[in-house]
C-alpha cells in the first residue's frame, strides 16, 4: 500500500503534454492570424516533437515529476523558466542544425517558448487543486523514536499524502491500554489505516492484540514500508538479520548483475576514451599552477570490504602543512565543481573495481571507525562501490573525509535503500540524477 499517489506523475505528465501541444497550435495561430489546418499542424507538430521530449527531461531533471512536485508552487516559475531557457538553447541549435526549408521556427520558436511557459505555469499552479488529496483518511501510527517523530511531522504536514495521523501512540501505551478504548478511539475518528513497528516484539503482540478488537476494514502497516515510501530510505532502527534475510537473497540479483558489469563496462569505456579529450587541458592547468603530478591514487574499501586504489586528478597541494580545506588548488576547485577529478575513476570501472551506480567507497581508516560504532555498516560493502549512488543524489548534508557518526547513519539508510531496491530502472533513475546534479545543485 502507497499513500502517495502514484498517478500523480503520469498525470502532470500528460497535463504537460497537452500544455505542449496547445502551445504550438497557439503559437501558430498567433503568428499567421488564423487557425492552423490539420496538415500544417501536423507538419510543425512532427518537428516540435524532439523540443517536447526535451522539456519533458528537463522537467523531469527539475524534481516537477518527483514526489513533492505538487509542493514545490514557490519555486515554480523558477524551475519552469530554467527549463524553458534550457530547451530555447537545445531547440536554437537543433533548428540550426535541421535547416528544414518546410517551416519557419524562428518567430514561431520565440512565441511558442512565451506561450509554453505561461500554459505550464499556469498549469502547474491548478495541477495542486486538481491532482492534489482534498481528503485525506485519518490514521494512528503506533513507534517511538526519532523516525517515527520524522515520520509524523512529514506525513501531517505534507498534503500530497492520502493520510494524516490523528495520533500517535507510544509501544509502551499499549500495555495498559483497554483494547475497548482502542476500539472506540478507530470508531469515533473513522480511523481508515492503522501504522505501527511490528519488529519490535512488545509493539507487535499489543497492536496485533488491539488490532483484533477493531473493525476488519481497517488496513493494518508496517511502519517502515510507509517510512521507505516517504523518505526513499530505510528507518536503521529497523534493521536487523530479519531484515538482510527478506532483502538482500545473492541468487535473485545473479541476472541483474551480470547484466549491469556487461553495461557499465561498455559505457565506462566509451566515456573514458571520450573523456581523454579534456586530459591535456588538465595536465597543462595543473602543472603550470604548481608543477606538481597529474594524477593522485588514493586506497578505499570496495565490494567485500577489499581495498582497492582509485585514480583521480589531483586537486590539492602537495604540502601536507594545510588543512584539507586550505590544500584545495585553485584548477582543484574548478576540477571539483565540474567532477572533472573524478573522470580517471572510469579506468577503475573498466577494470572492475568500481560501478558506475553504487554506494560510494570510503577510506580505510573511516570504514573500520564506522563499522564499530554503526551496526552493520559493512552491509553496503555487499555490492560494489560506485561513481554515483542513490546517497549522493539524495542526502543535502552528506559526511566528507572525516568522522560523522550521525550523517553516516543518514548515508547508510540510503545505501540500504539502494541494496534492498537495486535495479536496472533504479540505476537510471540514478544515472539521471546524477545528470541533473551536474548540472544544477537545484535542478536545471
Amino acid at each position: 500500500m502507497s499513500i502517495s499517489n502514484k498517478y500523480e506523475a503520469l498525470a502532470l505528465f500528460l497535463g504537460d503534454t497537452l500544455v505542449f501541444v496547445a502551445s504550438l497550435w497557439v503559437s501558430l495561430f498567433i503568428r499567421f492570424g488564423e487557425a492552423p489546418s490539420g496538415s500544417f499542424f501536423l507538419i510543425h507538430g512532427i518537428f516540435f516533437l524532439p523540443i517536447f521530449l526535451f522539456l519533458v527531461s528537463a522537467f523531469y531533471l527539475a524534481s516537477l515529476y518527483g514526489k513533492r512536485a505538487l509542493i514545490l508552487q514557490s519555486r515554480l516559475p523558477g524551475l519552469i523558466f530554467r527549463a524553458e531557457l534550457a530547451s530555447a538553447v537545445f531547440a536554437v541549435s537543433y533548428f540550426y542544425v535541421l535547416s528544414e526549408p518546410l517551416i519557419n521556427p524562428k518567430t514561431i520558436l520565440l512565441i511558442y517558448l512565451a506561450v509554453s511557459y505561461a500554459g505550464e505555469l499556469l498549469w502547474r499552479r491548478k495541477s495542486d487543486s486538481v491532482l492534489g488529496n482534498h481528503k485525506r483518511e485519518p490514521a494512528i501510527l503506533i513507534g517511538a523514536g526519532s523516525e517515527v517523530e520524522e515520520l509524523f511531522t512529514e506525513v501531517n504536514n505534507n498534503p500530497r499524502y492520502h493520510i494524516y495521523f490523528v495520533s500517535r501512540i507510544h509501544p509502551d501505551q499499549l500495555k495498559v491500554t483497554d483494547p475497548s478504548i482502542f476500539r472506540d478511539q478507530v470508531t469515533s475518528q473513522s480511523i481508515s489505516l492503522i501504522v505501527a513497528d511490528f519488529y519490535q516484539s512488545h509493539t507487535d503482540q499489543h497492536a496485533t492484540s488491539l488490532y483484533q478488537s477493531v473493525s476488519w476494514t481497517v488496513k493494518m502497516m508496517p511502519m517502515h514500508k510507509l517510512y521507505e515510501d516517504v523518505f526513499d530510505r530505510v528507518p536503521l532502527s529497523l534493521v536487523g538479520q530479519h531484515w538482510f534475510l527478506e532483502n538482500n537473497s545473492s541468487s535473485s540479483y545473479s541476472i541483474y548483475e551480470i547484466g549491469k558489469r556487461f553495461t557499465e563496462t561498455i559505457c565506462a569505456v566509451v566515456l573514458a576514451l571520450a573523456s581523454l579529450v579534456l586530459y591535456p587541458f588538465v595536465f597543462l592547468a595543473i602543472f603550470i599552477e604548481d608543477r606538481g603530478s597529474v594524477f593522485i591514487r588514493q586506497e578505499r574499501v570496495g565490494r567485500g570490504g577489499k581495498p582497492i586504489t582509485i585514480l583521480k586528478f589531483r586537486t590539492m597541494s602537495e604540502t601536507v602543512a594545510q588543512s584539507p580545506e586550505m590544500r584545495i588548488t585553485k584548477v582543484g576547485r574548478v576540477l571539483r565543481n565540474l567532477r572533472i577529478d573524478e573522470l580517471p575513476q572510469l579506468w577503475n570501472v573498466v577494470g572492475g573495481e568500481l560501478s558506475l551506480v553504487g554506494p560510494r567507497p570510503e577510506l580505510p581508516v573511516l570504514v573500520e571507525r564506522y563499522i564499530a560504532e554503526i551496526p552493520y555498516y559493512a552491509m553496503r560493502h555487499t555490492v560494489s562501490p560506485g561513481l554515483s549512488g542513490w546517497a549522493q543524489i539524495h542526502q543535502i548534508d552528506p559526511p566528507k573525509f572525516s568522522v560523522a557518526i550521525d550523517q553516516t547513519k543518514i548515508k547508510l539508510s540510503y545505501d540500504l535503500y539502494y541494496l534492498k531496491n537495486r535495479s536496472f530502472f533504479l540505476d537510471m533513475i540514478i544515472a539521471f540524477k546524477t545528470i541533473k546534479t551536474l548540472l544544477s545543485r537545484s535542478g536545471i
